[in-house]
C-alpha cells in the first residue's frame, strides 16, 4: 500500500495548526479532520493526535475501542512530552516530538512507519491468539507455561486455574473451583469486568487489555490479561490467560520522573515490542550499532545467564572500527571471575564505572583494564522477576561522567531488551512444550493398548482391531479365525508358587503365542487374567487349528514346571472358531463359539484346542498332545 491510500484522521486543539496540517498532509495521504462520526473512524488507518488535546486519554481510549486496527501517532513539542508519555503508556503507537508546533515534515514518514508497526502488531497479536487457542486444549502444558490461565462457563463458575494462576492470586485450585470468577476482581470495578467478557464471547477474536485484580489477601495489582471465548460442546467457554505487569506500570511511572525521550530511543522501543520473535536478535544487534555511534562508544554487548545461571554468555555485540569482537570468548563465562559485579547486578543495581582507574583494586578492575577500558556502564536486564542477563556499554577513548538522564534513558533500553528476550523466551519454550506433549500423547495412545505386565496388546487394542478385521473379511470375502487360550491349573498355580511367578508364567506364555504367531494378519492380546486372545485374518478353521496346535505343543515344550498341572508343567487349553466367507455371522457369536471351544477344551481334560465349525452340519474338531 502507498502512502497515498493511507486514510488518516487529525485531532488537534489548536484549529490553525490543524488546518495548516491538513494541507500539508494531503500532498501525501488522505486526511480528514477528526469527529466522532463512527463510519469515518471504523474505515481510518491512522489518528494524529496533538499531546495538547484536552481529555487526550479518553479520545485515545474512544478511538481505539472503536478500531483496534488503527495506529495513533501522538505528535506534540518538548512541553507537551509529560502527556505524550501517558498516552503512549496506554498504549499509543509512536510519538513523534516536533521541534516547533509547525514542524510537519516528519509526520507522513512517521505516520506510514506507526501504520505498519500497527499492523504488524495486530498480526503479531492475533498470531499469540490462535496460538493460546490451540495451547490450551492441551491441559499437561497449563502448569508448565509463565502466565496465569483460568477458564469459566458462561456463569462465569470457575472451572480452571493453573499453578500459576494459585501463584499469581494467592488461592488454591479447591479454593476457586466452582466459585464466581468475579472473587478475582475488586468489587468496583466487577460489573466493568462482566462486560469484557461480553465483549468477547461476541467476537472471534482474542481481547487483550489492562486491568486491575485482587489476590487472596485482598491486595489490588495490574494485570494485563487476553481473553478469548470459544465454543465447546455447545457452550461458551472463557479462556483468560493474566500477567502481572506490576513491574511494567512502575517502569512507566518512572518515565514521567525522566522525560526526555529522543527519537531513537522512542523508535527503537517500537521497533522492539512489536518485532516478531524470530527477528528480535536481528533488531537488538541493530540497537546496539545506533545506541554505540550516538554514544561515542567503542563496545555494546548483551550478555545472557546460561540455563544453570551460573554462567554468561554473549548473544549480541557491536564493536566500533578497529575494536576486536569478544562473542566467541565472551561464552560461558564464570560470573565467579567478577564477584563484585555480580553481586550487585543479582540485586538489580545499575554498575555506573566513570574512570576504571579511580576503581579500588578488584578482579574486575585488573579485567576492564587488560581490555583498555576507560569507562564502562552495566545495566541489568530483568525476566520473570529476576535479573537474567546484563547490557555493558564501554569506551576505551577516555573517562566519562554518565549523567542520571543517560542512564534512565539507557535503562529503559535494557528493560526493552528484557521483555524481547523473555517474551522469545516464553514462545521458545511454550513450542518445545507442545512438541513434548505431542511425543508424550503418541507414547500414551501406545501405552494404552498395551499391557503392562506381558507387554502384548490388550483386550481394548484386540477389540478394535478384530472389529476393523470383521469389515475387511466382510468386504474382500476372506475366512476370519478367533482363538482364545486359558492357562490350566493357573489359580492353584499361583497358590502353589506365589504371584509373582504367576506372573512371570502369563509372561512365558505371552512370549509363546507372539513367537507362535508371526503373520502380518496375526494380533495376540491378554483378555484378562490368565486368558489371552489371537485374531488370525485370513485363516481357514483348520489353519487356525493347526496354529493353535503349534502354539499349545511349544508351551508344553517349554516344560515349566507345575505340580499341579497337566504332566506336572505348565500347559493351556484353547478355543478357536473361524468365520467362512460363504457363510458369515456377528463378531459377538465369533467370541462366543471361540470362548465355547475352550470350554469343550477344559471340559474334554485340558491341554487341547477345540474348534467350533459356525457352518451347519461341520463337527468340532479336536487335537491334543499327550
Amino acid at each position: 500500500m502507498t502512502s497515498t491510500d493511507r486514510y488518516a484522521l487529525v485531532l488537534d486543539a489548536e484549529p490553525s495548526r490543524r488546518d495548516a496540517l491538513l494541507a500539508y498532509l494531503n500532498h501525501f495521504l488522505n486526511v480528514l479532520p477528526f469527529t466522532d462520526d463512527p463510519v469515518q473512524i471504523a474505515d481510518a488507518q491512522c489518528l494524529l493526535l496533538a499531546a495538547n488535546v484536552t481529555d487526550a486519554l479518553n479520545v485515545f481510549h474512544d478511538a481505539r475501542r472503536r478500531n483496534k486496527k488503527m495506529a495513533v501517532l501522538v505528535y506534540g513539542v518538548r512541553l507537551h512530552c509529560e502527556a505524550a508519555i501517558e498516552l503512549l503508556g496506554a498504549g499509543a503507537d509512536e510519538f513523534v516530538m516536533q521541534q516547533h508546533e509547525r514542524d510537519f515534515a516528519v509526520l507522513p514518514t512517521a505516520i506510514n512507519r506507526a501504520v505498519q508497526a500497527r499492523e504488524r502488531q495486530m498480526a503479531l497479536e492475533q498470531a499469540r491468539s490462535e496460538a493460546l487457542h490451540h495451547a490450551l486444549t492441551l491441559a499437561t502444558i497449563l502448569n508448565h507455561v509463565n502466565d496465569a490461565v483460568i477458564s469459566f462457563g458462561d456463569s462465569g463458575r470457575i472451572q480452571l486455574f493453573n499453578k500459576q494462576a494459585e501463584q499469581l492470586f494467592g488461592y488454591r485450585f479447591n479454593d476457586v473451583i466452582n466459585q464466581s470468577v468475579l472473587l478475582l476482581i475488586p468489587l468496583h470495578l466487577r460489573d466493568e469486568a462482566w462486560r469484557l467478557f461480553s465483549d468477547a464471547q461476541k467476537t472471534d477474536f482474542c481481547t487483550t487489555t489492562e486491568f486491575l485484580a485482587q489476590r487472596l489477601d485482598g491486595e489490588v495489582f495490574p494485570v494485563e490479561f487476553s481473553c478469548r471465548c470459544i465454543r465447546l460442546s455447545g457452550k461458551d467457554q472463557f479462556v483468560v490467560t493474566l500477567r502481572d505487569i506490576s513491574s511494567r506500570k512502575e517502569m512507566e511511572a518512572a518515565l514521567h520522573f525522566h522525560i526526555a525521550l529522543e527519537g531513537f530511543i522512542s523508535s527503537v522501543a517500537t521497533d522492539l515490542i512489536n518485532r516478531p520473535t524470530p527477528h528480535i536478535s536481528a533488531a537488538i544487534d541493530g540497537a546496539l550499532s545506533t545506541m554505540g555511534l550516538m554514544c561515542n562508544l567503542h563496545r555494546c554487548y548483551v550478555l545472557l545467564e546460561s540455563p544453570d545461571t551460573r554462567n554468561l554468555s554473549c548473544v549480541n555485540e557491536w564493536n566500533a572500527t578497529g575494536i576486536s569482537s569478544l562473542r566467541e570468548r565472551w561464552q560461558q563465562i564464570s560470573k565467579e571471575m567478577a564477584p563484585l559485579f555480580e553481586r550487585r547486578l543479582s540485586n538489580s543495581e545499575n554498575i555506573v564505572v566513570n574512570d576504571v582507574d579511580a576503581m579500588n583494586d578488584s578482579i574486575e578492575k585488573v579485567q576492564l583494564r587488560k581490555r583498555g577500558v576507560k569507562t564502562l556502564l552495566l545495566l541489568p536486564l530483568r525476566m520473570d522477576e529476576r535479573v537474567k542477563g546484563v547490557l555493558g556499554l564501554e569506551s576505551t577513548a577516555a573517562a566519562r561522567q554518565w549523567t542520571d538522564v543517560e542512564i534512565s534513558l539507557l535503562s529503559l533500553i535494557a528493560a526493552v531488551f528484557a521483555n524481547a528476550f523473555a517474551r522469545q523466551r516464553r514462545e521458545l519454550a511454550l513450542e518445545a512444550l507442545s512438541s513434548e506433549l505431542a511425543d508424550a500423547n503418541v507414547r500414551l495412545h501406545q501405552q494404552a493398548r498395551r499391557d503392562s505386565l506381558t507387554g502384548i496388546h490388550n483386550r481394548r487394542h484386540f477389540d478394535e482391531v478384530l472389529e476393523q478385521e470383521y469389515r475387511r473379511a466382510l468386504r474382500d470375502k476372506k475366512p476370519l479365525a478367533v482363538l482364545i487360550c486359558d492357562v490350566d491349573f493357573f489359580k492353584p498355580y499361583n497358590d502353589l508358587y506365589g504371584h509373582p511367578a504367576g506372573d512371570a508364567c502369563l509372561v512365558k506364555v505371552a512370549l509363546v503365542l507372539t513367537e507362535s504367531f508371526q503373520r502380518s494378519g496375526d494380533l495376540c492380546a491378554r483378555y484378562g487374567g490368565e486368558e489371552f486372545v489371537v485374531l488370525m485374518a485370513g485363516l481357514s478353521g483348520e489353519q487356525a487349528l493347526q496354529a493353535a496346535e503349534r502354539a499349545r505343543r511349544l508351551l508344553a515344550d517349554a516344560v515349566l514346571p507345575h505340580a499341579r498341572g497337566v504332566n506336572g508343567i505348565v500347559t493351556a487349553s484353547f478355543g478357536l472358531a473361524s468365520m467362512s466367507p460363504d457363510s458369515p455371522v456377528p463378531v459377538k457369536e465369533l467370541l462366543q463359539a471361540a470362548d465355547q471351544g475352550l470350554y469343550r477344551s477344559k471340559e474334554s481334560g485340558r491341554n487341547r484346542c477345540t474348534l467350533i465349525p459356525l457352518a451347519k452340519g461341520d463337527q468340532p474338531a479336536t487335537g491334543v498332545a499327550i
